[in-house]
């Protein structure tokens, strides 16, 4: 089971940066660095958009397990 950590890690490595991301979803840097520094769970309503992005390689398991 992955831990918050360990998922912004791999979001960086996909991605290249959470600022990458988050151009790419359309949202403020602000919010998904706040996801990491609340050390809060990423919403419910951005994991599929995270998970189409990255081809399916950063699946909704990994992203949220308490919930898949």
């Amino acid at each position: 089971m992955e831990n918050k950590a360990d998922i912004f890690d791999q979001l960086v490595m996909e991605f290249g940066s959470l600022k990458k991301l988050s151009e790419k979803m359309g949202v403020s840097y602000n919010c998904v660095y706040m996801w990491k520094a609340r050390n809060k769970q990423i919403p419910l309503k951005n994991i599929p958009i995270i998970e189409q992005l990255s081809d399916g390689r950063i699946t909704r398991q990994m992203m949220r397990p308490d919930k898949f």
